[in-house]
């Protein structure tokens, strides 16, 4: 009978080790879920920052090609009034 309560007692050891293995993984999942989600939420953020600054880039480039043709079209004006000139 002894030899059965041993293999009983050693059995529940078993059972409690690896019932605090399970909740120390569940745990560390908790965790590591909670880090995702900060991590996910620094992603969106970081793109929203990204698209803003690309917003910003095309207006300024947009802006750019319009004073360029303003450039051009004065500089054609000017040559046109100093050939006129002579």
């Amino acid at each position: 009978m002894s030899t059965s309560q041993s293999a009983v007692d050693a059995l529940r050891r078993e059972l409690e080790s690896e019932k605090r293995e399970v909740q120390q993984l569940e745990s560390k999942k908790r965790d590591a879920e909670q880090k995702l989600a900060r991590a996910k939420q620094e992603v969106s953020r970081i793109e929203a920052e990204v698209t803003a600054i690309q917003t910003q880039t095309d207006a300024i480039k947009g802006r750019q090609q319009q004073k360029q043709a303003q450039l051009e079209q004065m500089q054609q004006e000017l040559t046109r009034m100093l050939a006129e000139k002579k």
